[in-house]
């Protein structure tokens, strides 16, 4: 017997937070229009998340777009965000998430884990007992980001971290070899599980643009102040730090740039402190702007992107950046390495040198020849990457890879 996926309820594990108020649930707008674009698809979806509600950090950031498909139900996952201080009582709260998942699984029917994620390493763990389906969304390199995750310092850096490390490279391989689909952000992920798992892909980009909205210009940088352009969670991974640094350091050496950050998180008031602290002026601050029109008015008023990030997948930031024809400077880690080339399509820096990242600007902003060619070249890098659709690829997958239907019956009916 064969069964239609939409037949099949579908239980995702959120690797981030969803925000809950006043009877409505929201999240961020990608991923949230990416599970509504689901919905068609399956019986029902249920989202297994943290839900952060009004007043706590980052409350804000993850409550501009409201979820209104009475085909998505939530179950919430306990939450201490910025409570948990101390180690002992981390576990604490992983394990009240473990209860939660293994009371709730019994029902699930398909499983879809986006790592990296403490919950989707319970999860995997907790499906040894069951053998559910599950397929995997991989959104970054996992031991690359475990700096990242907690706070390390004294006695735990070195007790503690390298077995958080290892337990985090055990997960992410042991996930990946076990699902029956893999989609991997960016083609570092992909050469990384490539052989590793059953089935693995890099997924089409969850991006709301088309070649419709890419911006054609020749050049950028021909009027003062230069505006240098960041966009992104304000989270310690991104390396904010190290790009207000820098911009202290062009305005030292008599550069009229100015730097806009665009985006909201937990340490915006550190952020605002170091740029008083080093008495630049030229920072602003605008908080986050959802997707559309006007965030696409910024990119088209600034006239140089810059990426300072420690790790990631790839950030979709760099897609938009390109197409609207900004030259860009990122960092060369994993992630961003497999599509960015140095010098073709942008400066790459090494992390953490606010030394390179001023350089890199100062580069672009001098050489008129080499900024043209990293704006043409980044908009035909976007240009090709443009049409691809993230939920057929994914449905079209599902449907080539979930074929062991027998055994999911027989699951099915014996835990309902």
């Amino acid at each position: 017997m064969k069964i239609k996926l939409f037949d099949i309820k579908l239980t995702i594990i959120s690797n981030g937070p969803f925000a809950f108020h006043r009877g409505k649930y929201f999240g961020q707008e990608l991923l949230s229009r990416y599970i509504e674009n689901l919905t068609p698809y399956f019986s029902h979806i249920t989202i297994c998340a943290r839900l952060l509600t009004k007043g706590e950090d980052e409350y804000e950031s993850w409550s501009k777009y409201e979820i209104r498909s009475d085909k998505i139900s939530f179950l919430e996952l306990p939450s201490r965000v910025g409570q948990d201080k101390k180690i002992y009582e981390k576990i604490i709260r992983l394990i009240k998430i473990a209860k939660v998942i293994f009371k709730a699984i019994r029902s699930w029917e398909l499983i879809y884990i986006f790592i990296p994620s403490n919950t989707g390493a319970i999860t995997y763990l907790i499906n040894k007992f069951f053998s559910k389906p599950f397929f995997t969304y991989v959104a970054s390199d996992w031991v690359e980001i475990s700096p990242y995750n907690f706070r390390w310092s004294g006695y735990k850096k070195y007790l503690f971290y390298p077995i958080y490390r290892s337990l985090n490279r055990l997960f992410e391989n042991r996930i990946v070899k076990n699902s029956l689909v893999t989609l991997v952000v960016g083609k570092a992920l992909y050469k990384k599980h490539k052989g590793k798992g059953k089935a693995v892909y890099e997924t089409a980009p969850l991006i709301n643009l088309s070649k419709n909205d890419i911006f054609y210009r020749d050049d950028t940088c021909r009027s003062k102040p230069i505006k240098c352009l960041f966009v992104g969670s304000l989270i310690r991974r991104k390396g904010i730090e190290y790009l207000i640094e820098a911009i202290r350091r062009l305005r030292k050496d008599n550069y009229g740039v100015e730097l806009i950050i665009v985006g909201d998180g937990e340490l915006r008031g550190k952020f605002e402190l170091l740029a008083q602290d080093l008495q630049i002026k030229h920072v602003k601050f605008l908080g986050y702007v959802e997707n559309g029109p006007k965030l696409l008015h910024i990119y088209r008023n600034s006239d140089i992107f810059v990426l300072p990030t420690l790790s990631e997948g790839f950030p979709r930031v760099l897609y938009e950046a390109m197409s609207q024809s900004l030259p860009i400077v990122t960092t060369n880690v994993s992630g961003i390495t497999g599509l960015m080339k140095n010098g073709k399509n942008a400066v790459l820096v090494p992390p953490r040198s606010p030394e390179a990242i001023a350089k890199g600007i100062s580069k672009i902003i001098k050489d008129v020849k080499f900024r043209q060619n990293l704006i043409k070249n980044g908009r035909e890098t976007v240009s090709n990457i443009f049409g691809k659709d993230p939920v057929k690829q994914l449905v079209d997958l599902l449907s080539q890879h979930f074929t062991d239907h027998s055994r999911y019956l027989q699951q099915r009916s014996y835990y309902q």
